[in-house]
């Protein structure tokens, strides 16, 4: 069974982001990445509000669980909103979620949700919204990029010294 994704408005709402609700599930919630694709063109969504014929996964180090506690849900901000409204009335989206680590994919079609709207909506001049303690404007695009890792300093061991001799 596919699973069913829906882009809902936030309460209280804000132009330009939306929580990506994913239902049905069956993989974990952790490092899991999307596609976004076109049905008009079979393009897909990339960084940047570009869209390529080559497959493009957005990375999502961790979907929380919704209020239900069985859908998953996540933040999206103006990059993937403001594309996905501005296409026409007929366009829609192919979603598909991915478990690299396991191999497991399912598939299904965003349903907007008829309160989401675009950053063009509002004003820009707004302070930034707040949704569940996250600063909106600190949201970066779509969705969080894992942290870049950090190398520790090499560790030294220095050589004992040698003892002295009887």
């Amino acid at each position: 069974m596919p699973i069913r994704v829906n882009l809902l408005a936030l309460e209280p709402h804000a132009h330009g982001y939306a929580r990506l609700v994913i239902k049905g599930w069956k993989g974990s919630q952790q490092q899991l990445e999307f596609t976004l694709q076109r049905n008009s063109d079979d393009h897909y969504l990339h960084e940047g509000q570009k869209w390529s014929n080559n497959p493009f996964w957005f990375q999502v180090p961790e979907f929380p669980l919704a209020a239900d506690g069985k859908s998953l849900e996540v933040l999206v901000g103006p990059q993937i909103v403001d594309t996905l409204l501005e296409g026409s009335v007929d366009t829609t989206f192919s979603f598909v979620l991915n478990e690299p680590a396991t191999g497991t994919k399912d598939h299904g079609v965003v349903l907007p949700g008829r309160d989401v709207t675009s950053r063009a909506a509002g004003d820009e001049k707004a302070a930034p919204p707040v949704w569940k303690g996250i600063i909106l404007a600190d949201v970066v695009g779509s969705v969080p990029a894992p942290a870049a890792p950090v190398e520790a300093p090499p560790v030294v061991v220095a050589e004992p010294a040698p003892e002295p001799a009887p």
